[in-house]
């Protein structure tokens, strides 16, 4: 009797867990949505709600020169805005660099996991530039082209894998 009380004490729990969550989903995305609204109409960034996240997916056109991890001066007042929001929110926050198959050797790049994990650092690094985000709460992930998001047969496919993305984690908090 007890192991059943438990049991449905926990499912009651997770229950609950999960309807925070899409709350909090849903507050974010709003307030993500409302401070990059014409850059998500003009494409410089997407938005992808998933599970317990929410995705804001970079192309690598709109934020890096092929080859480069030094961020473009447009894409600045974007990860400034997204700072502030994010500010403001809980949860962990996941910056990832991805790259396409073609390989890169360079003074500064040694392969393509160097040059993905630089541009998740460079976002970062913009990133921290907000005084109340809480550097406990980002981690840089480099994929390299482990991870493509479609085939790298085409020039397009290429540009489409080249990408950096912030995901940030919904916890279930009131």
């Amino acid at each position: 009797m007890q192991e059943k009380l438990e049991k449905k004490n926990e499912a009651q729990s997770e229950n609950e867990a999960s309807y925070l969550r899409t709350v909090q989903r849903g507050k974010l995305t709003e307030k993500v949505r409302a401070a990059l609204a014409g850059e998500l109409r003009s494409g410089i960034v997407q938005l992808e709600i998933k599970d317990r996240f929410i995705i804001l997916r970079f192309p690598a056109r709109t934020t890096f020169a092929l080859g480069n991890s030094d961020l473009e001066g447009a894409i600045g007042g974007t990860l400034d805005r997204i700072a502030d929001v994010l500010a403001r929110t809980n949860g962990d926050i996941i910056v990832s660099g991805h790259s396409d198959n073609r390989p890169i050797s360079t003074g500064r790049y040694r392969s393509n996991w160097d040059l993905s994990s630089a541009r998740a650092v460079s976002v970062i690094h913009r990133l921290l530039r907000h005084p109340n985000l809480n550097r406990g709460r980002v981690s840089a992930v480099g994929y390299a082209d482990t991870r493509p998001r479609t085939s790298n047969d085409s020039a397009d496919g290429r540009a489409k894998n080249r990408r950096v993305e912030i995901k940030v984690e919904i916890p279930a908090t009131r």
